[in-house]
């Protein structure tokens, strides 16, 4: 049986994960190598998330000063 690291393919019995760390801030799904992980680049957000950020607490912050104006 030839394995290629694709979905479904099984683990050998002797794999042990020594020498591996988890990605962090990642949905802790996927392993790596120390040596893989010294190139690793956080994700940054879209640009359309940081303005639904924005709008969305900039609508809370209008939203309370509206409410202690009474209007």
């Amino acid at each position: 049986m030839k394995v290629d690291g694709k979905l479904g393919d099984p683990v050998a019995a002797d794999f042990t994960g020594a020498g591996f760390s988890l990605i962090p801030g990642v949905l802790q799904a996927y392993k790596v190598s120390a040596a893989d992980l010294a190139t690793y680049a956080a994700p940054v957000p879209e640009p359309e998330t940081v303005a639904l950020l924005g709008a969305g607490l900039g609508l809370l912050g209008w939203t309370a000063c509206r409410r202690q104006r009474g209007v």
